[in-house]
């Protein structure tokens, strides 16, 4: 029997090819992994979960909303990719309305952080980083809470500036908390009508990158079909990715 709860995991990514891998341990239980590849130009990918001498697969489909472009060059050339890999929360503060049916708060120091910085296939630059939680039930849980910033191709990320919410170009900053069972998100909150709130990047180094983000009123994501999540949060934080060295 797999309890639930939080466990930790280690692995990389190709950011070439998209394919990952990752293994941890369950006390108990013993060894598991994952492995697969991840989604690009909107084509579903696949995973493979093993455990206890069992096998499971699945399919991941494209994110519609919360993730950019795929930075493009593998971290070497082709443009300024960087993955992250660990990193920092701090100042968290989460504040939700009486309506409000999620978990408080959803994300802790004590997540993991992931993801990545650079140029994207159309020339768009980006900075996502994806702040989750992976609870090993059947099917596989995650929480993933995502800040992303985008700029279109001729712009450059800046040091500084307060990007605000994502225009009808995707400029700007999307943020997206999203519960998903296996590879079906079954819950979340994004930018809706009445969202206010803005991202900053502070610090931009060789080793890592800096956000500063602050949010109101994040509501229910209508593109989560059949999406049970009620009430919308406030929330605000600072938030340290760290550059993974790539082979």
């Amino acid at each position: 029997t797999i309890n639930p709860g939080i466990y930790s995991v280690f692995g990389g990514v190709n950011l070439a090819t998209g394919t990952f891998s990752l293994s941890g341990n369950i006390p108990g239980v013993g060894n598991f992994s994952i492995a697969g590849t991840l989604p690009t130009a909107g084509n579903t990918a696949s995973y493979t979960v093993t455990i206890n001498g069992q096998t499971f697969t699945g399919v991941i489909q494209p994110s519609a909303q919360g993730q950019p472009n795929p930075p493009s060059g593998g971290g070497t050339g082709g443009g300024n990719s960087q993955l992250i890999q660990g990193g920092t929360l701090s100042n968290f503060v989460f504040t939700p309305d009486n309506d409000y049916n999620g978990d408080n708060p959803p994300i802790d120091a004590e997540s993991g952080i992931a993801g990545a910085v650079g140029e994207g296939a159309d020339g768009s630059e980006s900075a996502s980083i994806i702040i989750s939680d992976i609870f090993l039930t059947n099917p596989v849980q995650t929480r993933t809470f995502a800040i992303s910033i985008v700029v279109p191709d001729g712009e450059d990320l800046e040091v500084g500036t307060a990007y605000p919410l994502a225009d009808a170009n995707g400029r700007g900053v999307i943020i997206a908390l999203t519960d998903s069972e296996g590879v079906e998100a079954v819950e979340g909150w994004s930018l809706t009508a009445s969202t206010t709130g803005s991202a900053t990047i502070t610090a931009l180094t060789d080793e890592s990158i800096t956000i500063e983000f602050t949010f109101s009123n994040v509501g229910p994501n209508s593109e989560i079909t059949n999406n049970p999540a009620t009430g919308t949060f406030n929330t605000s934080g600072t938030v340290v990715g760290n550059f993974a060295t790539l082979p």
